[in-house]
């Protein structure tokens, strides 16, 4: 078995990028009907081309033998006025292929995103994680987040 690598994706990337966007994107409507399908959403290279060009944005992918299975976006964002710090991180999206889940692939995605966000002088790092993926939650519970603030939501 090769060792698996975490690197910063890079625009060959693009059509293993889009269809992981597209499986988070049905993982999501799966728990949550309030998401939408990845059917008709529409071109995601738009998207996944701003991502790698944005300097505040860093895309990070997990290979293993050339097969690319997983990936985290991050960004750097403003503070509201309210906080100290004027900027913080943010783990936007992370997402691996049902096969390789639980084999430490977001781990290694999450330390290279850490690594960028301290570079860029990060103190803090924020992301969302949806209450019906108690793995998720577990997983980031494991690498130090905490509970910081209750996002709720009504259906009318």
């Amino acid at each position: 078995m090769k060792l698996m690598l975490a690197r910063e994706a890079k625009i060959e990337d693009m059509k293993a990028l889009q269809d992981l966007v597209l499986g988070m994107m049905d993982y999501h409507r799966s728990i949550d009907d309030g998401y939408k399908s990845a059917e008709g959403f529409g071109d995601l290279r738009v998207y996944i081309k701003a991502w790698l060009k944005d300097q505040n944005i860093k895309v990070f992918i997990a290979e293993e033998g050339g097969q690319i299975f997983g990936y985290l976006r991050a960004s750097v964002n403003e503070s509201p006025d309210y906080l100290n710090e004027p900027l913080y991180g943010m783990i936007d999206d992370v997402f691996v292929d049902q096969v390789n889940r639980r084999g430490g692939a977001a781990i290694s995605l999450f330390e290279k995103a850490k690594e960028w966000f301290l570079k860029r002088g990060m103190s803090r790092v924020e992301l969302n994680v949806h209450v019906k993926n108690p793995i998720a939650v577990a997983l980031w519970k494991k690498l130090g987040f905490k509970d910081y603030k209750m996002r709720m939501k009504m259906d009318l």
